[in-house]
């Protein structure tokens, strides 16, 4: 690994670091990512840092492999929700919410099938 490498990858890690510092001490506050934003700088927009916190840092997302049940259960939920919507939108909420409470783990809006 070269040293420029090393050094993105670190200073990666440590806005990571802040962002979670500053989740954890803005987590009861309605504008926190907007304040997050303010306080590390960094020119990272609040709208990025909610994007990085939801998709990768919090604690409670599942970043395992979708099995083969959870991929199924997918490609059957879309199929229904197309069924039933006339709009051409999925609801990518809803589906993350009841994947949860059907194999009681928390994905990232982002998680797609392989």
């Amino acid at each position: 690994m070269g040293k420029l490498k090393r050094r993105r990858t670190k200073k990666i890690e440590e806005i990571d670091n802040e962002i979670k510092n500053a989740v954890n001490e803005y987590k009861n506050e309605p504008n926190r990512y907007v304040m997050i934003s303010k306080k590390i700088g960094k020119g990272f927009t609040s709208k990025q840092i909610r994007q990085r916190w939801l998709s990768h840092l919090d604690p409670s997302i599942c970043h395992e492999e979708l099995n083969e049940d959870e991929k199924n259960y997918i490609i059957e939920w879309v199929k229904d929700y197309k069924n039933n919507n006339s709009s051409d939108k999925i609801c990518w909420t809803k589906l993350i919410s009841e994947m949860n409470s059907k194999f009681g783990k928390l994905r990232s809006e982002n998680k797609g099938i392989e």
